[in-house]
C-alpha cells in the first residue's frame, strides 16, 4: 500500500453530524496530517491544537483553491450530494459518511463524476479494518470454511432515545432511512467483503417499536440469499437497554456474526467491536483474542488505519480502501430490502457489481 504524504490538509465538513468530532480528533492525532480544516464554530481555548482551523473561507472557495488532500463529508444522505459534487467537481477526494446519498441513482451520479475526474471517492467502512474482520476475510480466502452454507450477523445498538430522537438520523427526509442505512449497512458490506459472496436477493421487515416520535425504522430483520446458493441473516436494531446516551461509547453496541461452511466455521462477539474470532477447522477449534482498542476518535485504532489508507489512496489518486462502488453497492441491497418490506415479496439486487 502506497504510504500517504506527510503535510496533508483534511477538511471535516459536517458539525451537526455525530462522526464529525471524533474524526477531527481521529485526523489530529495522524502524523501525516498538517491541518485539519473545520468549518463549525472555531475552536475553544480549552483545546487549542494549532492544526485544527477554522476555516475564514467559504467551502466553495476553500475547494477553488485546491487547499484539500482530502475532503471528509459528514453530512445527512440529503445533503451529502451537493457537497460530494463540489469537492469532486473540484477534483478534490472525498471520504463520506455512509449512505452518501437518499437514493441509488443519486449515488451512481456522484460515482460516474469520480470516475470522470479520476477523483476517489470512499465510504466510511472503517469497520473493514477491524482485526476481527482482517483475520476473517484471510481465513476465508485460505479455504477454512470450504464452500458457505450460513452467515448470521448482528448489530444490536443503544436504544433512540438515548440517540437524540429529534436528529435529522430520524427523519426520513433527511436519512433516507432508519437503523437499516446508518448501522445495518456496515453489515452488508462486511457479508460480501469477508464472504466473497455476492447478495443476490433479500426479503425483509423493518419496524419501528421503540415508541419515539421518529418516522424511521429502528429495528430489521433481513434474509438473504446468496450467489452460491448460501443463505444469510441479519439483524440490527436500537434495542440495548441502559446503554448509555451517545453514537461511540463502547457499551452502545453489542456485535456478533459467524459464517458456516461445509469445512469450517468462523464465530466472533463482543461488545463494542469484538474481541474474539472462534475459528473451527473440522474438529479442531482455535480462539483469536484481541485487546481492547482505547485509541481515540472514530473507530480507534481501526479508524486511524482506515484513514491513513484514504489519505494514502487520496494522494496517490487510486481507490479508496471502500470506494463508491462499493457504497452503491450497499445502497442497492438497502434500497431492495426497503421495497421488500413495503411489498412483502423477495427483492433481487438490481446493479452491476
Amino acid at each position: 500500500m502506497c504510504e500517504a504524504a506527510h503535510g496533508l490538509r483534511v477538511g471535516v465538513w459536517g458539525h451537526e453530524h455525530p462522526h464529525a468530532p471524533a474524526y477531527v480528533e481521529s485526523l489530529r492525532h495522524l502524523d501525516e496530517v498538517e491541518t485539519v480544516l473545520t468549518w463549525e464554530s472555531p475552536p475553544s481555548a480549552a483545546s487549542p491544537d494549532p492544526r485544527v482551523v477554522h476555516s475564514g473561507r467559504s467551502l466553495a472557495a476553500t475547494l477553488r483553491r485546491r487547499e484539500l488532500d482530502l475532503l471528509v463529508v459528514c453530512a445527512s444522505a440529503a445533503a451529502s450530494p451537493r457537497v460530494c459534487t463540489a469537492a469532486l467537481s473540484a477534483s478534490v477526494p472525498v471520504l463520506a459518511e455512509k449512505p452518501i446519498a437518499r437514493r441509488p441513482a443519486t449515488l451512481l451520479r456522484l460515482l460516474q463524476l469520480s470516475e470522470r475526474t479520476a477523483t476517489p471517492l470512499g465510504v466510511a467502512y472503517a469497520g473493514r479494518f477491524q482485526p476481527h474482520v482482517h483475520d476473517a476475510r484471510r481465513l476465508v480466502r485460505e479455504g477454512v470454511l470450504g464452500p458457505l452454507a450460513l452467515a448470521e450477523l448482528r448489530m444490536l445498538a443503544s436504544q433512540v432515545r438515548d440517540r437524540d430522537p429529534g436528529h435529522w438520523l430520524f427523519r426520513s427526509a433527511a436519512a433516507g432511512g432508519g437503523v437499516l442505512t446508518w448501522l445495518g449497512c456496515h453489515l452488508l458490506d462486511l457479508l460480501e467483503h469477508v464472504g466473497g459472496d455476492p447478495i443476490e436477493s433479500v426479503a425483509a421487515e423493518v419496524a419501528t417499536r421503540s415508541g419515539e416520535p421518529i418516522d424511521v425504522e429502528d429495528v430489521a430483520s433481513l434474509s438473504l440469499r446468496l450467489e452460491s446458493g448460501a443463505l444469510a441473516a441479519v439483524e440490527v436494531g436500537y434495542v440495548l437497554a441502559g446503554a448509555g446516551a451517545g453514537y461511540l461509547a463502547r457499551d452502545a453496541y453489542e456485535i456478533s456474526g459467524a459464517l458456516h461452511g461445509a469445512r469450517g466455521q468462523l464465530a466472533w462477539s463482543g461488545r463494542g467491536a469484538p474481541d474474539r474470532l472462534r475459528v473451527q477447522r473440522g474438529a479442531h477449534v482455535e480462539e483469536l483474542r484481541y485487546a481492547p482498542d482505547r485509541a481515540p476518535g472514530y473507530a480507534g485504532e481501526a479508524g486511524m488505519r482506515f484513514l491513513r489508507a484514504c489519505l494514502a489512496a487520496a494522494v496517490a489518486r487510486t481507490p479508496m480502501p471502500a470506494t463508491g462502488r462499493d457504497a452503491l453497492r450497499v445502497a442497492q441491497i438497502v434500497a431492495a430490502a426497503y421495497r421488500s418490506a413495503r411489498t412483502g415479496r423477495r427483492i433481487p439486487i438490481q446493479g452491476d457489481r
